[in-house]
């Protein structure tokens, strides 16, 4: 939770600022100048409000100094044990808020003009079955993976129950609106045989005959279980 002590720290550093702190607090009338900037000096290494107070208050100096979580979430990692020594800025641990999380999605290359920030995406999973949720494309990744020759669309969901796990496979539906002038040649997505950089089809050129020949063809989208045939 937001406020839960998560560790206590040592730091000469911050030992000496704190002794600062209430030197300067007793010159703070004559000197407000130096009160405000070593109180400002505390709040830049993340101390409260009322931690200053309390220092302030109490003329006394902290040895361990408790560090305080600045969000709520569920901790993915842990990069310390007891009595490590860390860093100045080194993270102790990684706090994940998953109340929101999202969705990732590849999108092939002579794909990419179907689709604009804002569009509604219907998502399935199978660890959650017959349930659909609605959501938003929230960001489309402006450069090419050379390799898949895809590009990354996000779109957010609400996971307040705690429903998506992180690394969960999901499914994104697209509905579009975009009418075909011409007719396309359709294939079962199963009929394709991939060899790297080419996709293959066997075609039966004779209905009575059991003769296939092999044909090098450039597919286009995928529409549900079908593949569209561009050349």
């Amino acid at each position: 939770k937001k406020g839960q002590l998560l560790a206590l720290i040592y730091s000469p550093e911050l030992y000496a600022a704190q002794q600062e702190l209430i030197t300067a607090a007793s010159l703070k009338s004559t000197q407000p100048q130096l009160y405000n900037a070593v109180k400002n000096k505390l709040k830049l290494w993340k101390l409260s409000d009322a931690q200053i107070n309390q220092i302030e208050s109490s003329g006394k100096v902290r040895d361990k100094f408790p560090v305080y979580a600045t969000v709520s979430g569920i901790v993915t990692q842990k990069l310390v044990a007891e009595g490590d020594y860390v860093k100045q800025g080194e993270p102790i641990l990684k706090i994940a808020d998953l109340s929101s999380v999202w969705a990732s999605f590849d999108v092939y290359e002579n794909q990419i003009q179907q689709f604009k920030e804002g569009q509604n995406i219907e998502i399935t999973t199978n660890a959650i079955p017959n349930k659909t949720f609605e959501a938003q494309v929230d960001f489309i990744n402006p450069i090419l993976n050379t390799s898949t020759r895809t590009v990354k669309l996000r779109a957010v969901l609400n996971n307040k129950e705690d429903l998506f796990k992180p690394g969960m496979f999901v499914k994104g539906l697209v509905k579009t609106d975009a009418k075909k002038t011409e007719e396309v040649i359709q294939i079962p997505a199963t009929a394709v045989m991939w060899t790297g950089e080419r996709s293959l089809v066997y075609v039966q050129t004779n209905p009575d005959e059991p003769i296939f020949k092999m044909r090098d063809v450039v597919l286009g989208n995928r529409v549900g279980d079908r593949y569209e045939i561009i050349s």
